[in-house]
């Protein structure tokens, strides 16, 4: 490790520290030693002046030479000696300290300039009040605690996070609310089982389905919340086990109402049939870059339930006739956009453009509606917990 880098993590670590003062160390080695003051400068090849000037706290800045010596002479290693330093530092010198390792912690751990975007901050620049922002929104003292406390059940040895720090955010807050607000119920796995069929008849009813299908499923022990979407994060999905229930997050992502749905039915595919699979993994994300083996299958289940690769086949001749398509969605419980929607999806993955989701707009759904009741979007509120409460509420009957 580089002699700076060794600094640095002193430095980070100096307020948990509980070091004796520089002073009574260097007081120390000198006794052991037996020697004067005036023999110990010479050894370390500092004035008296400069040695009481970093004793006293007083050295505006100690270079790196003058921290080798005294690490040698005193036989510690960097690390225990900076503590040492700061231990014995003026209490304006270890605040400063502080404040310029919160805000390192900040730059390093969230994307400011996306948070700005999407208005969890106003500005990237003002870090105190990023701080305080932070903070807040996840009940912290300290914002040191985003990485020990938040989510911390999904950040063990097994999975360490990614270098997107916006995705790491949304799946941080995701399971702080689930982790902040469980479901009362047990997981009921052969109830779920029997529910499952029955979802696809409630995608007809753009403004109700939904949550009615959440309140079902909450009932079994399993959440549903719809979370925005954050740009470039590419999620539509997600599953979580908190306290040993599953925990769904769908987003507007594409804007889609078909999506939704088919989010939905993908993460459940999951917890019918993945979930030891997503303990071990401590989370699933179903986007564009995630590469667990079982995404097939779960795609295959929500297709089979929702429109099978059969039934699109049939109707994609006809698809440019709207009416045949309504009579065709009456026919097989479907709302008529998710049958445009799966059309378009299938042209997206063989052609690579959204052609077909532009084509078909008109006949497409916005999920606003259809979200609104079971929605989260955190970001816009003081505390994570602001929306969840009033989704569960919903779910809970009240």
């Amino acid at each position: 490790m580089r002699t700076e880098d060794s600094i640095l993590t002193a430095f980070q670590k100096f307020a948990q520290a509980d070091s004796d003062e520089l002073s009574t160390l260097i007081q120390r080695r000198r006794e052991e030693l037996d020697i004067s003051k005036r023999q110990m400068t010479r050894v370390l090849d500092i004035s008296q002046s400069s040695l009481d000037r970093i004793l006293n706290g007083e050295a505006q800045t100690i270079d790196v030479v003058k921290l080798l010596k005294l690490s040698s002479f005193l036989q510690m290693n960097l690390e225990e000696l900076v503590q040492s330093y700061v231990a014995s530092a003026p209490q304006e010198k270890v605040r400063e300290l502080e404040d310029v390792r919160a805000k390192s912690f900040i730059v390093s751990n969230f994307d400011l300039e996306g948070l700005r975007k999407v208005g969890f901050v106003d500005s990237i620049t003002d870090l105190e009040a990023i701080q305080d922002r932070i903070t807040t929104f996840f009940g912290l003292d300290s914002v040191f605690q985003y990485r020990r406390e938040v989510a911390r059940p999904l950040f063990s040895s097994s999975r360490n996070p990614g270098r997107d720090k916006m995705k790491e955010f949304w799946v941080r807050s995701a399971y702080h609310q689930f982790e902040k607000r469980p479901n009362p119920n047990e997981y009921d796995r052969e109830k779920l089982l029997d529910l499952v069929p029955q979802i696809r008849q409630y995608t007809r009813f753009e403004e109700s389905g939904l949550t009615t299908v959440a309140k079902a499923l909450y009932e079994v022990g399993v959440t549903v919340i719809g979370q925005s979407y954050l740009p470039f994060t590419q999620v539509r999905g997600a599953t979580f086990v908190v306290d040993g229930k599953p925990c769904i997050v769908v987003t507007d992502y594409r804007k889609d109402y078909g999506t939704v749905w088919f989010a939905l039915l993908h993460e459940l595919g999951h917890v019918l049939y993945h979930l030891d699979q997503i303990r071990s993994f401590t989370y699933h994300l179903s986007d564009d870059t995630d590469k667990m083996l079982v995404e097939d299958e779960a795609n295959y289940f929500a297709r089979e339930l929702l429109l099978s690769e059969e039934k699109l086949d049939y109707i994609e001749p006809l698809i440019e006739n709207p009416e045949v398509v309504e009579r065709y969605a009456q026919k097989h419980d479907i709302h008529p956009s998710l049958i445009y929607s799966f059309h378009a999806y299938r042209k997206y993955v063989e052609e690579g453009n959204d052609s077909g989701y532009k084509k078909y707009s008109q006949y497409r759904v916005s999920p606003e509606k259809a979200l609104e009741p079971i929605r989260c979007n955190p970001w816009e509120n003081e505390t994570a917990v602001d929306d969840i409460d009033k989704a569960l509420n919903n779910l809970a009957g009240g």
